[in-house]
């Protein structure tokens, strides 16, 4: 169990259209995450199990993740040892999206607004890939502290847009995470 940051570049890759004239392409969302995982040892150097993640802190995208985890543990060098933290998981991304749309704006009294902003929400549902290099020292009464640090890849498997009619992109996830867990 522990606490991480997570590092989300988001590349929308944005196409203007008939409805839509301008849009962003990339940018980066930070959030603060809440890491759980459950693991049994397959093996003296081998831990198999299932971990979730969870996105707490964020004013621009939502995450959330479940899957399995292996981790493949080198010789100890004292009391730390070095480890490969493999993932595959199902994540959800909530991801706010602006936009410059065709439409204008008119308000009371003449004034007008060409073109008009607008704010909508993107749902990526994906298939998501995890690999890292962690670092674990060994604490008394079985305990442990790790901190690991975890480049993820997200492979779409359904999006959705609140905004009809959707705007034209090619939607991709990709990012870092550093995590800092404590293991009993």
């Amino acid at each position: 169990m522990g606490l991480g940051a997570l590092f989300l570049a988001v590349n929308e890759d944005f196409a203007p259209d008939i409805n839509y004239l301008s849009g962003q392409n990339s940018f980066l969302s930070t959030q603060t995450l809440a890491h759980l995982s459950v693991l049994k040892s397959v093996s003296s150097h081998e831990l198999l199990g299932v971990t979730a993640q969870y996105g707490l802190i964020s004013s621009d995208a939502s995450y959330g993740a479940i899957g399995v985890q292996y981790q493949h543990y080198f010789e100890p060098k004292g009391s730390h040892t070095f480890y490969l933290p493999l993932s595959l998981a199902y994540s959800q991304t909530d991801v706010d999206s602006y936009y410059s749309s065709t439409d204008t704006t008119y308000f009371p009294g003449g004034g007008m607004l060409y073109p008009t902003d607008v704010q909508g929400r993107r749902t990526f549902s994906a298939v998501e890939t995890n690999l890292g290099l962690g670092i674990l020292r060994a604490l008394k009464n079985d305990k442990s502290v790790s901190l690991e640090w975890v480049l993820f890849r997200q492979f779409g498997t359904s999006k959705e847009h609140e905004l009809q009619p959707e705007p034209q992109s090619n939607f991709q996830l990709s990012g870092l995470k550093f995590l800092l867990t404590v293991g009993f």
